[in-house]
């Protein structure tokens, strides 16, 4: 990886809120990554490759995986929010599709993977939270994040699988799902509209 615009970086949920700043970046620096998708239209960006998948199908992770030979993967796929009552979508996306991604690419000479963990993994422990605190998760979402952050972890201890782990809290800025809550307050703010929310006196650290 002498030259960094010729390393193949793999993306997934380059289309995400985290994932489009990920990609502009790698852009910037020139460098042409491969970016998956859920989106049955390819959407057309310069200096990108798009590709559409389900990695919750273990035969397409794979097939991926062992045609564009990644030396770096940014795993940054996945569902949030409290739309999944029963916790399926979390666990087919969020945990499964971790699941064969990382089995693919075990059997690889990747450089290095980096996933996106989440605050919720911690659960109702006491705060601030601590990278050594154990997970408790509470919530379908979350013990999908744990799950696969657990599994992805097992086979760096096993097998040495180069794996990073970025717990990322309350990120917010421009392209923000609309359901956040800092998105809600600057809309309700610009549309002049009351917005219902608690006393604010929870302490919060924005990144």
């Amino acid at each position: 990886m002498s030259n960094p615009a010729k390393t193949r970086i793999l993306v997934t949920g380059g289309t995400g809120f985290i994932g489009r700043y990920v990609v502009n970046l790698l852009t910037l620096d020139d460098i042409r990554p491969l970016v998956t998708t859920f989106q049955k239209t390819v959407p057309e960006q310069p200096h990108v490759d798009f590709v559409n998948i389900d990695l919750t199908d273990a035969a397409e992770a794979n097939e991926l995986v062992a045609s564009y030979k990644p030396q770096i993967v940014l795993h940054l796929a996945g569902v949030t929010g409290n739309d999944d009552p029963t916790g399926e979508l979390y666990h087919n996306i969020n945990f499964i599709g971790t699941v064969n991604l990382l089995n693919s690419l075990e059997k690889t000479d990747v450089n290095r993977v980096v996933m996106l963990g989440s605050a919720a993994e911690y659960g109702n422990q006491q705060i601030p939270f601590t990278e050594n605190m154990p997970a408790r998760p509470v919530s379908h979402y979350a013990i999908s994040k744990a799950k696969a952050n657990q599994y992805a972890l097992d086979l760096y201890t096993s097998n040495g699988l180069p794996v990073t782990i970025f717990r990322v809290f309350t990120a917010y800025g421009f392209g923000q799902p609309d359901k956040m809550f800092l998105s809600q307050l600057v809309t309700h703010g610009l549309l002049n509209k009351y917005f219902s929310m608690s006393d604010g006196l929870q302490k919060r650290d924005f990144v």
